[in-house]
């Protein structure tokens, strides 16, 4: 604790200092059970005979894997815990770096397989960041109470190495029909947005013609132009992309608390800054009355649009199946969490009526959003190769709360 040593400065501006170092490692086996050995379904029916009598059997429902292990994580910790202004003001910082060996994953198989995909040790994983807290109170002399907290966070994660025979790994199914669109691999972050990248609208014949010669050649006005990034004429995987990331790289929080002769008041703001959302609303394999006013300004004669493809039956460009950065959003987003009003009554009457504390209070729970995505909902979860993808997630209820706490 630097603040106990001889050369520490005495006075009321720095109170508090200490220096944290920390460094060890654990394992997990946070997976299902038993999901390193073969099991048994036993909802299997089968029918035989004249009568079609029902016999009730028993099936492979997972893939063993004997040779499955702990996942270790090893994890350096780097930190600073200060106070100012005689402990009314405080700063936490801490730098972390965490490496995950042996990454339990689900393989990524085909559904022809039929059966629940196995575990696998899926490769080495890398996690750094920066967490900081920033907090004030204080005690006026009108008995004000006032506590505030700042925090915020950043995590930038890398694959290290990739237990797979083509070098990825892929999940999170997009739009129906198109894939997987969410892939790993080594030297990447885990799970960015995987696909082609777009370059406007195909807005006259003359542009046809040269985007066909170009190599898309099913490509008519009014269709999206896809970029041929490997530039060899022909559209493939060897021209999808880095569209970007659907981890935040900026996490905020603030606290901020008052109360004042029995009155009390409280808020939580949380805001994610830099994450990508794939907007799988804009699927073309609904009836036309479920597609999103967006449809308003899709392209219909040259200048139009140069972003939203003209919609028609059919799709032989793929403006719609090919994944491609059409889907990708921006989804920073501030969101108001929390907010309570409260009011306790007075010790007199307290005292009067013989209880320790009678506290009445509203609460209110995202209640506020602001936010550019267009789509439904931003924070959608899921597993590392899941994570990201909204299908029309159902949007965070706003929810209103009162009640009455009486304490005896």
């Amino acid at each position: 604790m630097a603040s106990r040593e001889n050369f520490f400065p005495k006075n009321n501006i720095i109170n508090f200092t200490k220096l944290r170092f920390s460094w060890g490692q654990n394992g997990s086996e946070n997976i299902a059970d038993f999901a390193y050995t073969s099991t048994l379904s036993s909802d299997l029916i089968v029918y035989f005979g004249d009568d079609q009598v029902a016999y009730y059997g028993m099936q492979p429902s997972r893939y063993p894997n004997s040779a499955l292990k702990w996942e270790t994580s090893e994890q350096l910790d780097i930190g600073v815990d200060m106070a100012f202004l005689s402990n009314r003001l405080s700063l936490t910082m801490d730098y972390y770096n965490k490496k995950t060996k042996d990454w339990l994953i689900e393989a990524p198989a085909l559904l022809e397989i039929g059966n629940t995909r196995p575990y696998v040790n899926g490769g080495d994983v890398q996690n750094t960041g920066f967490e900081m807290d920033l907090g004030y109170k204080n005690r006026f002399t009108n008995g004000t109470n006032l506590s505030t907290s700042l925090n915020l966070s950043t995590n930038k994660n890398k694959v290290l190495s990739l237990n797979a025979e083509n070098g990825q790994l892929l999940g999170g199914e997009g739009v129906h029909g198109q894939g997987d669109v969410l892939r790993a691999a080594e030297d990447s972050p885990l799970g960015y947005f995987w696909g082609y990248q777009t370059n406007g609208i195909v807005q006259n014949a003359e542009e046809k013609q040269k985007i066909n010669n170009g190599g898309q050649r099913n490509a008519k006005v009014g269709d999206l132009i896809f970029v041929d990034a490997n530039v060899d004429s022909t559209l493939d995987d060897q021209d999808r992309i880095n569209l970007g990331s659907p981890y935040p790289k900026v996490i905020i929080g603030l606290n901020f608390g008052i109360d004042w002769k029995g009155i009390d008041f409280y808020m939580f703001w949380y805001s994610a800054l830099g994450q990508q959302v794939w907007n799988a609303n804009r699927r073309d394999d609904l009836k036309y009355a479920n597609f999103t006013t967006e449809v308003l300004n899709r392209w219909h004669g040259e200048g139009t649009s140069y972003d939203y493809p003209r919609v028609t039956i059919s799709d032989p460009n793929g403006n719609w199946k090919k994944p491609s950065d059409f889907y990708i959003e921006d989804a920073d987003f501030l969101r108001l969490k929390t907010i309570t009003l409260g009011y306790s009554l007075p010790a007199g009457v307290m005292k009067w009526i013989r209880l320790e504390k009678i506290r009445i209070y509203v609460t209110a729970e995202n209640l506020l959003t602001f936010t550019n995505y267009t789509g439904m909902e931003m924070e959608v979860g899921g597993g590392p190769l899941n994570v990201g993808i909204d299908h029309g997630t159902y949007p965070l209820s706003r929810t209103f709360l009162g009640g009455l706490s009486i304490s005896f």
